[in-house]
């Protein structure tokens, strides 16, 4: 177990911890040839995993960066804007620092297949707004895009590290998943699905406090204000939705770096706090998805919703009491239009695009 880094940086001896951990992540990274995938957000936690990286790596000579590092984000279309801009310039600034230090660090961003994406199952598909019990979105906007991803690098290099900035006091749920992967001395663990991609987590044992000790103690490597990261969660209720790779993950819907058009939720108190501090052209996003989420409503089924599942079968489950109940299925053809005319409303009113290409 490691010592409290805030202890160590209130008694001054930070700088020898971060040595011994950048030691640990060079030797992890020169023990063999795997390529490895860092997941970035653009949150606290992705930030300072990335940043632990790159200034351990930059320390090596060049002959011994010979393998790749892709940093990978995940856009699923309906991401809150304020956030898409603030990854696309973390990128931009990341493979320009990068190519200019001859580091083997490269930005990319995955996205769902448009036969998967948000607008084309509710509107397309008629799939009901995501609730807890039914997160349709999850394994389509993220978990599939960033494995596939995975996958393809395994296919190209053999095996792969995934690196992650999940750590043990996030949530119960990601704890558990984490400590039942892990293996006793060893930095990485293996995928919980994908076979032949290892899991590393540097930053596992540290507390939200230290994490922030750490960003805003040491530059950004890329040449980013992290400032600017401490003001978007000052705006809104802190909490940040990390890269999905499983279902362990918890609703991304009360962070500011999960999808606006999320329900999974019943008030995005996230978006709300960003409007309060200054960014009121949000406020027809947070009107339509609250609009969206009133369909969740049981009330609401009958008017909105076919009584007939997608395969055209009627279908009905027995209840507890012996009753026979009805499973209702997509939202109706014509509630699907009535979707789709308030979203274009709000874009226009809003007058910036929301991809407006998975509306086809």
């Amino acid at each position: 177990m490691r010592n409290n880094v805030c202890e160590n940086i209130q008694d001054e001896d930070f700088d020898k911890y971060l040595k011994k951990l950048y030691e640990e992540i060079r030797k992890t990274y020169l023990a063999d040839s795997r390529p490895w995938v860092i997941g970035y957000s653009g949150g606290k936690d992705s930030t300072a995993t990335l940043q632990l990286i790159w200034s351990s790596l930059k320390e090596l000579p060049p002959d011994k960066l010979t393998k790749d590092i892709f940093v990978i984000s995940s856009d699923t279309f309906v991401e809150t804007p304020v956030i898409v801009n603030h990854i696309n310039k973390t990128h931009e600034l990341i493979n320009i620092c990068a190519k200019e230090n001859n580091l083997p660090f490269k930005a990319v961003t995955v996205t769902p297949e448009i036969n998967n994406t948000f607008w084309v199952n509710m509107i397309g598909r008629g799939y009901p707004a995501p609730y807890t019990r039914f997160r349709w979105c999850t394994d389509r906007l993220k978990i599939e895009p960033a494995n596939k991803f995975i996958t393809d690098t395994v296919a190209n290099y053999g095996e792969v590290v995934v690196v992650l900035g999940a750590r043990f006091s996030e949530s119960a749920s990601r704890s558990g998943s984490m400590s039942k992967r892990r293996i006793v001395g060893k930095n990485l663990t293996r995928h919980s699905t994908l076979p032949n991609a290892w899991v590393y987590t540097p930053i596992e044992e540290w507390q939200t406090l230290e994490v922030w000790e750490y960003l805003l103690s040491y530059p950004s490597p890329w040449n980013f204000d992290n400032d600017d990261l401490k003001q978007l969660y000052q705006d809104a209720q802190d909490g940040d939705c990390p890269l999905v790779i499983d279902k362990t993950s918890p609703s991304c819907g009360n962070s500011r770096f999960g999808c606006w058009a999320c329900t999974v939720v019943n008030k995005d108190i996230s978006m709300e706090s960003m409007i309060n501090s200054g960014e009121k052209w949000l406020q027809p996003l947070l009107d339509f998805r609250d609009w969206l989420a009133e369909t969740k409503d049981p009330t609401q089924k009958e008017k909105i919703r076919s009584v007939r599942r997608r395969n055209g079968r009627v279908q009905f489950q027995e209840t507890d009491d012996g009753e026979r109940k009805l499973i209702w299925g997509p939202f109706t053809l014509e509630f699907r239009k009535i979707i789709l005319e308030k979203l274009l409303d709000t874009q226009i009113t809003i007058q910036k695009p929301l991809k407006e290409q998975t509306l086809l």
